[in-house]
């Protein structure tokens, strides 16, 4: 009976401190901004912060956009039909990187010059701590880009499960926050 109760007076307290960030006095005040984004039926996907002090964004309608903290918007086409811009990164050399569902890897500079590179079946794209773009692909597959544009792909083993078994795989390893030493550990093969 006295572990039921201890239990009980502990699931109180965490519930109240629950609801006392919850309460009107404790609710932070501010106010939230919206842009419009002047691309004919933008399609806007991922944003990150740039070099330069600016955010940038992919838009799936083949545009990469910048968009200055006061609200100024600048967008770029990417110079490839058919182009859908997926997600964003900035880079070790001062450039911003994105994917590109169409199959390719594009490098922006700060004052907009495109630069693409073939790579099909690309999804999220990362800085990684060696000074290269790390990079997921459907199929079971870790890439990497040089700065400079060469790419390396890696096979991960399925794990005995076929490609359904690589789905956490590929989950941890391409989010926003890549650890390579997950990448240590894996059996790659170049």
């Amino acid at each position: 009976m006295r572990l039921l109760l201890s239990f009980a007076v502990s699931i109180c307290l965490i519930i109240s401190i629950s609801l006392a960030g919850c309460g009107n006095d404790h609710t932070p005040t501010g106010s939230i901004s919206e842009y419009a984004i002047s691309a004919s039926g933008s399609a806007p996907n991922a944003i990150s912060s740039g070099p330069d002090g600016n955010l940038w964004y992919t838009d799936g309608k083949g545009y990469i956009g910048k968009i200055t903290t006061g609200g100024v918007i600048t967008e770029y086409a990417v110079p490839v039909v058919g182009s859908s811009p997926y997600n964003i990164t900035s880079g070790p050399d001062g450039n911003l990187w994105f994917t590109d569902i169409g199959g390719y890897i594009g490098k922006i500079t700060t004052s907009g010059v495109i630069t693409m590179y073939v790579a099909s079946f690309v999804g999220d794209i990362t800085s990684g701590p060696d000074g290269n773009l790390w990079f997921t692909k459907l199929g079971g597959f870790i890439g990497k880009i040089t700065t400079s544009g060469v790419i390396t792909m890696y096979t991960i083993p399925t794990l005995g499960g076929g490609q359904m078994a690589l789905q956490p795989v590929l989950t941890a390893i391409s989010g926003l926050q890549m650890n390579l030493a997950i990448l240590e550990k894996l059996p790659l093969q170049e």
